[in-house]
């Protein structure tokens, strides 16, 4: 294995801010975004003259609020084979998505990858003009600075490991069965993937065991062995055509075939001549098994981690010399694998390999937006947006006594099986607010595997302080085998629609907070995450910050509906006249007040805007307060 650290010159913007300022949270027009697209390229290239830039692509949006207006991106080649540069349709988000040194962007012969990751970007943005995202202030900086001149100066730009640049079809298929329609089946981009993180690693010498299964889409039978050594060294890290003819041998050609058979095969890949497909959650299983891969490695979800959290897991993984198996699923459930293979240092850039003979690798962000940025849900922490994308963390040869890791969570799933509000996900309880030595009960839905694997361990609600230290273990569940509960079986959930009695004894202190945490045997404690929409959290008051009773329906008030996307009516009866509306979070914090005209017997109460989630809605009459618990969608 080996690394492989560059330096690129980033431009220090000049004195210049002075001058008229530029206009934020607006589409760019292409002229701006050449100018951009010429500021950056001058700022890592050596070239003396400005760089010749060719418009390529564009992403235009082709529907919603972009519709007929100016692309959401742009995509410049740089001179005749100098790499390109992807810029942003719109200065809400970072101006640069993307790069490459060298290279061309080719429309005609784009990775379905590639293709699946510049959509990721138009869907990211046009979520964020939906939602009315405004820019945060370092992206206003990177806007400006790349607006006028620059000054460039080199810096240390990362960290890139040397991955393979191999492709799906000859000679990496030549071992694929053929199809339904008697072709020979492309290797898929899973088993690609995995197989340039295998040579990486050149690990095993061999597999374990054997398989045999049918296709799912042609129902062929498919079977490998996995006995056979690999033959590491004589797989090249690229194989070329020149003038269309193999520079390979017919040995070097069998040694990869080889491993990507394997790879396939051991996801039980759905083979055929023009696409071929397995499932993420099945590589971390099938490297344990077949390849002798760590149990400790672990499918991990984007959807339940800030920006902030998720680059620095993958940035450890680079720094520990393991290259990251990336996946991504788009909203007609197409399955996506590549492999992130560095870092720059530098404006939250990663390399990444597509995994078609190195045709545009380059450097891109993984969100396009900053972690900081607010207005979207629960944006500020980096959530909101529903990424669909996976990474397998912790990928590399088994070692001694490592157990079976596991990413569990709160799903998003109603059941009709299960008594619980609906659309409440996560934890919940029978009272407004929790209170120290003042009893509730406790409920929770859905718990489940992210990877779909076994989980045997334990599963503890904690008292936590403001620092997210555990203080106390209220309650606890062990889930092993022998256990009343059993253990987690992969594709199962547990849940608690019956509820617990709790009180909460211990001394309380402001900010601290009821969360559920689980262990995988052999592993340490990590809380328990959800999407947006789960509660991953409940407040807890020495005193309560409004009165704590079961939430009550007067008959005097009607609310609805109580599950809300953008807004809901208060509807009073004659005789009763009310004198504020006030809604409330799950901390008690007051968070909008409507004000109300004498003798309106109905108000309504817009939500656009509020985070996904519980809320009290307190309604003061002059018959008194009536509250309602109401989901904001």
């Amino acid at each position: 294995m080996s690394i492989k650290r560059d330096l690129i010159r980033i431009g220090v913007a000049l004195a210049l801010l002075a001058v008229v300022g530029f206009v934020y949270a607006a589409p760019v027009n292409e002229s701006t975004a050449k100018k951009i697209a010429s500021r950056f390229v001058t700022s890592f290239s050596s070239l003396r003259s400005a760089p010749v830039l060719s418009l390529v692509y564009t992403g235009e949006a082709n529907e919603g609020l972009r519709s007929g207006q100016t692309p959401l991106y742009y995509v410049y080649n740089i001179d005749a084979n100098g790499g390109f540069v992807i810029v942003s349709g719109d200065d809400v988000t970072h101006p640069i998505f993307g790069y490459a040194t060298s290279g061309r962007f080719k429309t005609e012969d784009m990775p379905a990858n590639l293709a699946y990751w510049l959509d990721f970007y138009k869907q990211e943005m046009l979520y964020y003009i939906e939602q009315g995202v405004t820019p945060s202030p370092e992206i206003k900086d990177e806007w400006q600075s790349l607006s006028y001149d620059t000054k460039a100066t080199t810096i240390e730009a990362g960290l890139e490991l040397s991955t393979a640049k191999w492709n799906q079809s000859t000679p990496f298929n030549n071992l694929c069965p053929l199809d339904d329609k008697e072709k020979v089946s492309v290797t898929g981009c899973v088993a690609t993937a995995m197989a340039i993180v295998m040579h990486y690693h050149r690990w095993p010498e061999k597999g374990t065991g054997s398989i045999r299964y049918y296709t799912r889409t042609t129902n062929r039978l498919a079977s490998a062995n996995y006995g056979a050594k690999y033959n590491w060294d004589n797989m090249l890290p690229e194989y070329v055509l020149q003038e269309n003819v193999p520079t390979w041998t017919d040995q070097q050609a069998t040694a990869v075939a080889t491993l990507m058979f394997h790879c396939g095969t051991s996801v039980e890949m759905d083979y055929k001549s023009t696409a071929s497909g397995a499932y993420a959650h099945d590589i971390v299983p099938a490297m344990n098994k077949y390849f002798d891969y760590d149990n400790g490695s672990v499918l991990r979800c984007r959807d339940l981690y800030t920006l902030e959290e998720w680059e620095e897991m993958i940035k450890k993984e680079i720094d520990e010399e393991r290259p990251v198996l990336y996946g991504g699923i788009t909203s007609s459930d197409e399955g996506h694998q590549f492999v992130v293979d560095g870092y720059a240092k530098t404006d939250h850039y990663y390399h990444l390999n597509w995994g078609w003979g190195g045709y545009c690798d380059g450097y891109y962000r993984l969100s396009s937006l900053n972690p900081a940025a607010g207005g979207i849900g629960g944006a500020i922490s980096g959530k909101g947006y529903d990424y669909d994308q996976n990474a397998i963390i912790g990928l590399q040869k088994a070692q001694a006594g490592s157990q079976i890791n596991n990413e569990l969570y709160y799903l998003d799933y109603e059941p009709k099986e299960i008594d619980k509000p609906k659309g409440v996900f996560g934890l919940y309880t029978d009272v407004d607010h929790v209170v120290q030595n003042e009893p509730f009960t406790l409920y929770f839905s859905c718990i489940y595997d992210y990877g779909r694997r076994d989980f045997t361990g334990e599963v503890a609600l904690f008292l936590e302080n403001s620092a997210r230290e555990r203080k106390q273990m209220i309650l606890g569940m062990k889930m092993e085998k022998g256990s009343p509960n059993g253990i987690l079986e992969a594709g199962y959930m547990v849940y608690d629609d019956k509820g617990s009695e709790v009180t909460i004894t211990e001394e309380v202190e402001e900010g601290d907070m009821l969360r559920m945490y689980y262990k995988p045997a052999g592993h340490d404690w990590l809380p328990l995450r959800g999407d947006s929409k789960a509660t991953e959290a409940l407040p807890i008051y020495k005193e309560s910050p409004v009165a704590n009773e079961a939430i009550r329906l007067e008959e005097t008030v009607q609310v609805f509906p109580t599950r809300v996307q953008t807004g809901l009516t208060v509807s009073l009866p004659e005789g009763v006249v009310a004198q504020r509306v006030s809604l409330y979070d799950m901390s008690g914090r007051l968070v909008k007040q409507e004000a109300i005209s004498h003798g309106d017997s109905q108000v309504y109460v817009s939500l656009n805007g509020q985070t996904p989630g519980i809320y009290i809605l307190s309604v003061q009459t002059s018959r008194g307060e009536s509250r309602h618990k109401i989901i904001k969608e």
